[in-house]
């Protein structure tokens, strides 16, 4: 009874707001991609689906690793608590193909809820698994991806970042690391491996 209750006192406490949301998604790199080609390579890009809105990428050709540095930012206004609260952030990786369907090689999902939840509200700077369960060989990861999302809403302030000095940080772990990829965060807030549509 006494733990129920706090449970309660806690998920109030991470209660998401009414108001004005922006959702920033910076789609750092890719590693790892397994191609639709011969060649294993790809025409990546990525795209990320929140509340029914989508944005893009641009395509990086030829690839199976490759750094886009992107940042993707998505604005609402007006949302309930619920609406916020319920929003999935579904990030999929596709292989562009200019004349027929392009070809998903993987997707990581997150919910905003938990990700608000995070200390200053962001999930910086870490690499997740790319999963895609219809693809023939849909047992593992289909490509890695770096990532930081971060939600802000009434009355929440983004923090700054030494970028020079985290950079310089990754690359010194990264060479401590026999995969070369650093500490891999394929752990987090709710990522869920999820049927993609077709």
């Amino acid at each position: 009874m006494a733990s129920h209750h706090l449970e309660k006192l806690e998920l109030r406490s991470h209660a998401m707001l009414p108001g004005d949301y922006q959702i920033q998604i910076h789609i750092i790199e890719c590693r790892d991609l397994k191609g639709g080609s011969s060649s294993g390579l790809c025409d990546a890009y990525a795209r990320v689906r929140i509340m029914g809105r989508i944005k893009k990428t641009r395509v990086i050709r030829k690839v199976s690793g490759c750094v886009f540095d992107d940042t993707l930012y998505f604005n609402f206004t007006g949302l309930t608590c619920s609406a916020i609260e319920e929003a999935g952030i579904e990030l999929q990786v596709y292989d562009f193909d200019a004349f027929l369907a392009h070809k998903l090689i993987g997707m990581a999902t997150f919910d905003a809820r938990s990700i608000h939840a995070l200390p200053n509200h962001e999930f910086y700077r870490k690499w997740v698994g790319l999963v895609n369960s219809k693809a023939r060989d849909s047992n593992g990861y289909h490509g890695f991806i770096k990532v930081s999302l971060t939600i802000l809403g009434p009355g929440d302030e983004q923090l700054s970042h030494d970028l020079d000095a985290e950079y310089q940080k990754e690359l010194a772990e990264e060479a401590d690391q026999s995969t070369g990829f650093g500490i891999v965060a394929l752990e987090g807030p709710n990522i869920d491996v999820c049927e993609s549509q077709s």
